[in-house]
């Protein structure tokens, strides 16, 4: 058990350091290398998993199931209790993880919406009226005059 929590220690640690570059990346708009980014991302995403699954299997081989007080249990009735803060560590990391993933998707959601008004403005688009059929039957936003047409 040792190991894998080291492993989950060192594979979160990694997965932080990808999101606060992410996070970095987003809030200056630098989409090179984002491409990169997601790939690190998605297999770090994989290592934990895999990590994850071998720390639910060794705690049901000792009839615990996964969850976090399962896992208190298990390190001091089981295993090492000294184990116990480096287990805290995990939980506080992923926490962080999970706070950072969070607020990068609050960052490419707002960035996104900005786009999406830039491109109504730029087709003549008034995002706050209804979407209207012109006399020929075809969708026509009221209001507004396209930049496009200019």
């Amino acid at each position: 058990m040792q190991a894998i929590l080291a492993q989950l220690s060192a594979s979160l640690d990694r997965l932080h350091g990808i999101l606060q570059e992410e996070a970095d990346r987003l809030s200056q708009r630098q989409i090179d290398g984002v491409d990169r980014l997601l790939a690190d991302k998605q297999a770090a995403l994989q290592a934990l998993e895999a990590l994850e699954a071998q720390r639910r299997e060794l705690l049901a081989q000792a009839g615990f199931d996964g969850g976090d007080s399962a896992m208190r249990r298990y390190l001091r009735e089981r295993c090492d209790a000294s184990l116990l803060p480096a287990w805290e560590a995990i939980l506080d990391t992923l926490r962080r993880v999970q706070a950072l993933n969070e607020a990068n998707g609050r960052i490419i959601h707002r960035s996104l919406e900005q786009t999406t008004q830039i491109l109504a403005i730029l087709r003549g688009e008034d995002g706050q009226n209804p979407l209207l059929y012109g006399p020929s039957g075809r969708p026509n936003r009221g209001g507004g005059s396209s930049l496009a047409k200019a």
